[in-house]
Formats: C-alpha cells, structure tokens, sequence
C-alpha cells in the first residue's frame, strides 16, 4: 500500500485495534477511563492525537542566550521577566528535535498534564525549546496557546511561573502564567520524545 489515502484492510483494523488494546496500561486512571467511556469523542481525539505521526521538526540552540532568542522569535509584546536571570538550561549545543503539540482537549492542571506527557512517553518542552518553535512556526501561536511545562521560575512571592506562546488580537505574545493554574481546553503543551 504505498498511497497515503489508502484504506485499511478489515485484517489490518482488526490487528491495529488488537494492539492498541494490549498497550493500554494497566494503571490507567479510571476516573480517565470512565470520562472516555462516556465521551467517545475525547476518545477519539485521544487516539487521533497519539496516532499521529505528525510533529514539528525544529532547531533549538541552547547555548543561544535567552535574550537573543526571544529576539529572534519578533514577538509583538514578551514578558520582561523572560530572561536570563530567571531562565538557564542545562542543555549543550544545538541540534533538531521533533516537538509534539499535545492536546487533552479539555481544562487540565499543570501536574495531571506532567503526568499524561509522561504515561504519553514524552517530557515537557523547556524555555528555549517552545522559543525556538516560536521562531520556526510563529503563525501557530495565534491558534492555541502553548506551553512549555519544564521550565519554571519562582517570582518574589514565590509563585511558580511558565512560559507560554499565546495572541492576544493578531499579536503574537511570550508569556507567563502559573503553574498552579488549570489550563483551558484550548491550550497545547509542547512536548518531545524522553
């Protein structure tokens, strides 16, 4: 079957849903479980997402300061505490990653997304990363927001923060969030491959 739009064969449905029920892992939270039960639809979604091969290919320079990065993503506004006081990384060098656009598809709190990427097989996306996607796909941003869940900085009252890419109107814009917060159902997190 070398053409894209090719139909499965019955065979072929049968031995791919067979499979997709054995990796079903057996600590799967059942109040999950259930919402799928009753929603198939996010179940669906669910599936689609993680069937997808498609993800965004991308060059991350960590050893790029973190002022020249956020300059080099021409962003219309970006948070002044976006900065290389606030943010390192202890990554080395360049190179090209996939990143992975995940979406639940419903309002989430920073920990439960931490552990679906995860149980998913990814890791959250760090600062430099989602800035570098940024800068490579500056018009996806005005679709959803996306967030970066590895990177965190504690302000001055000690509240944990997040960098995310977001819009407001058809501005594109780097922000900060807190970690604490539920994200709405529209949101993105960055993730790439452990």
């Amino acid at each position: 079957m070398s053409s894209g739009n090719a139909s499965m064969t019955v065979g072929q449905f049968r031995e791919l849903a067979g499979a997709v029920l054995r990796t079903i892992p057996d600590d799967l939270d059942p109040t999950i479980a259930q919402r799928w039960i009753e929603n198939q639809e996010e179940l669906r979604d669910a599936l689609h997402q993680a069937l997808k091969s498609g993800g965004y290919h991308l060059f991350v320079n960590y050893d790029e300061s973190v002022e020249d990065a956020v300059k080099a993503g021409h962003y219309d506004w970006a948070n002044p505490n976006i900065n290389p006081h606030n943010f390192s990384t202890t990554q080395k060098g360049s190179r090209r990653v996939e990143m992975k656009l995940i979406h639940f598809g419903r309002a989430i709190s920073s920990q439960e997304a931490l552990k679906e990427i995860d149980r998913m097989g990814y890791r959250p996306a760090e600062l430099h990363e989602i800035l570098a996607f940024g800068r490579e796909y500056p018009e996806v941003q005005r679709k959803f927001p996306i967030i970066g869940l590895a990177s965190v900085w504690r302000d001055v009252r000690d509240d944990a923060r997040v960098p995310y890419l977001d819009r407001d109107g058809s501005k594109r814009n780097l922000n900060l969030n807190w970690l604490e917060n539920d994200w709405n159902e529209i949101c993105r997190f960055a993730a790439l491959s452990n």
